[in-house]
């Protein structure tokens, strides 16, 4: 049977449930492929418990017996334990726990693991912490060497793919680079990734990297850097959407420029300052309404000095 056919009887097992551990009911893909995780199923569903709505996140039976998918797995839950109750991450309300089910066959048994997040309606939460890693000396490297990139090629700064692995520093602005490629795409509805990027070029700095010893990596990493921004310029926001509002066109523009910056030395990663433009922004454009009828009555006064002034001369 094809994995694909695998993983979609995998999913109709979980939404047929009519409650898992007692507590969850109304079980429902997120997406019709329950969610585009690379070792993971992820479903909606009503928490008895809390009588809120709730994600319910599964271990994708097609991937056991890989280590490093349910390594990654694991330490999530863990890292999100350790970040309860910050702001602006979702919640973890249940421990990891095993969802043991026969299947067709009554001798075959699937066992997968789950965790559960709260997810609040109409606020943006973090999550998915399947490969981060706490940076404060607590946890190792998944990995003590990558050849190529780890996560989604789509969001992964290029130092990221180079095989240099224990530089917390590099791992931080990192995820900047992450954030930049996500608010080009909430405003253009484009990935960045292709207007940059593809996969010769990603597969042959890594393999570049990967002949070299791990002790140069870093200062060869930090000399080319600079060249490859220049052969890769950032497209702009304004070439594929003129529907941004002109009084943050400029802010906007900037923030994603610095956030994306493909010269990771250059590149914003100061949060109060990434907090501040996007506080400014959104004050700005709450007072948009008031600029346009500010800028209504400003041609409304400079057109009728103009027919003052017309009227005079016509004296």
């Amino acid at each position: 049977m094809a994995k694909e056919d695998d993983r979609e009887n995998y999913i109709k097992i979980i939404k047929a449930q009519n409650s898992i551990n007692g507590r969850f009911t109304n079980i429902r893909r997120i997406d019709p492929k329950a969610g585009n995780g690379a070792f993971s199923l992820v479903f909606k569903a009503f928490d008895e418990g809390t009588k809120q709505e709730v994600a319910l996140k599964f271990y994708d039976p097609c991937k056991r017996g890989v280590s490093y998918r349910e390594r990654c797995f694991e330490r999530e839950a863990i890292i999100l334990d350790r970040l309860n109750g910050k702001k602006d991450i979702l919640q973890m309300i249940h421990p990891l726990t095993q969802f043991p089910r026969e299947v067709i066959d009554a001798s075959t048994g699937i066992h997968t693991i789950e965790n559960f997040f709260r997810i609040s309606k109409k606020v943006i939460h973090l999550g998915d912490f399947g490969t981060a890693r706490i940076l404060d000396g607590s946890m190792a490297a998944l990995y003590d060497d990558y050849s190529g990139w780890r996560g989604d090629r789509r969001y992964t700064a290029p130092e990221q793919c180079v095989s240099v692995v224990d530089d917390p520093p590099l791992f931080y602005i990192g995820d900047m680079y992450s954030l930049g490629a996500m608010l080009f795409e909430m405003f253009t509805r484009q990935l960045l990734f292709p207007f940059i990027f593809d996969d010769m070029f990603h597969q042959s700095l890594a393999e570049h990297f990967d002949l070299m010893p791990k002790e140069r990596r870093a200062t060869m990493l930090r000399d080319l850097v600079p060249d490859i921004a220049k052969e890769k310029p950032l497209p702009d926001i304004s070439d594929f959407n003129d529907s941004v509002p002109n009084c943050i066109r400029i802010r906007l523009e900037r923030l994603y420029h610095g956030l994306a910056a493909i010269d990771y030395n250059k590149r914003t990663k100061d949060f109060g300052e990434i907090f501040q433009a996007l506080n400014v922004c959104e004050i700005i454009l709450a007072k948009e309404k008031y600029y346009i009828e500010i800028e209504r009555l400003r041609k409304i006064w400079l057109e009728n000095k103009k027919k003052k002034a017309e009227r005079s001369l016509s004296r």
